[in-house]
C-alpha cells in the first residue's frame, strides 16, 4: 500500500465542501435517532452506510474520468497497488467517520443504561469490519464504470434485489426471496458480531460471508484494472 495514495485521499475527500455538507447530514441523521430512543443504544454499523457512500462515492471512478490515474500509474505505483491503497484509505475513512458517531454516543448510552460497556465495545468491531467491507465493495464497483458509476449499480442492484425479494414472498418461494436478500447483503455487508454466537454456538456463515464479499470486491478491481487500457501519451 501507498502512504502518500492514502493521504492523498483522505485530503480530497475531507476537504471538500459539498462532500464535507453531505457527509455530516447523512453521519448525523443516525446519531440524531440514537439519541431519541430509550434508553439509548450505540448506533448499528448499517447505520453508517450513508455517511460510508458519500465517502466512497468516485474512489477509483473519479480518478478514470478526471485523467488522474494515468498520471498515478505513470509513477512507480503497480495497479494493485493502486487498489489496495484506495481500498485501505475508504476503510479507514469509514471507520474513522463511524468511531467519532461510535465516541458521541457511548457515555450518554453507559449512563442511561442502553448498552455496558463490552456490548459497545462488540459494537465498534461491527463498525470496523463493516466499514472495510464496503469499502472493498465500492472499490470493485467504481473499477468498472468512471464518475459515480459506482453509486449506479449499487441504485440497480438494490432495485433489484428489492424486486426479487419482494416476488419471492409474493410468490410464496422462500428460494427465490433468498437470492434478493443475499444480493442486497453482498452490496451492503452489515456485519453484526452477535450473530456470530447466536443460540449459544458459533456460527462461520456470517464471518465467511463478509470475507469473500471483501475478498471479490479487491478481485473485483484488481482484476478491471489490469485489464483497462490508459493512453499515457494525452496523459502527458
Amino acid at each position: 500500500m501507498n502512504k502518500t495514495l492514502i493521504l492523498a485521499f483522505w485530503k480530497e475527500r475531507f476537504t471538500s465542501l459539498v462532500r464535507l455538507a453531505l457527509l455530516i447530514t447523512t453521519w448525523g441523521f443516525p446519531i440524531l435517532l440514537t439519541l431519541f430512543q430509550e434508553p439509548i443504544r450505540v448506533p448499528l454499523a448499517s447505520g453508517f452506510f450513508g455517511a460510508f457512500m458519500v465517502l466512497g462515492a468516485g474512489v477509483i471512478g473519479r480518478d478514470l474520468s478526471s485523467g488522474v490515474l494515468q498520471l498515478i500509474l505513470a509513477r512507480p505505483v503497480t495497479r494493485q497497488e493502486y487498489v489496495l491503497s484506495r481500498w485501505a484509505a475508504l476503510g479507514s475513512a469509514c471507520f474513522g467517520v463511524g468511531f467519532v458517531g461510535w465516541l458521541i454516543v457511548l457515555p450518554l448510552s453507559i449512563s442511561s443504561g442502553g448498552m455496558p460497556v463490552d456490548e459497545a465495545l462488540l459494537r465498534l468491531v461491527d463498525i470496523a469490519v463493516t466499514a472495510y467491507g464496503f469499502a472493498a465493495v465500492l472499490t470493485g464497483l467504481s473499477a468498472l464504470l468512471p464518475g459515480f458509476g459506482d453509486l449506479a449499480i449499487l441504485l440497480g442492484g438494490t432495485i433489484a434485489a428489492g424486486t426479487i425479494s419482494f416476488l419471492g414472498a409474493t410468490l410464496n418461494h422462500p428460494e427465490i426471496r433468498r437470492i434478493g436478500i443475499e444480493i442486497s447483503a453482498t452490496l451492503f455487508p452489515a456485519f453484526e458480531s452477535g450473530r456470530l454466537f447466536h443460540d449459544g454456538t458459533f456460527h462461520y456463515y456470517p464471518l465467511v460471508s463478509w470475507a469473500s464479499t471483501l475478498f471479490l470486491g479487491l478481485l473485483l478491481a484488481v482484476y478491471a484494472m489490469n485489464h483497462r487500457e490508459f493512453s499515457y501519451g494525452s496523459a502527458g
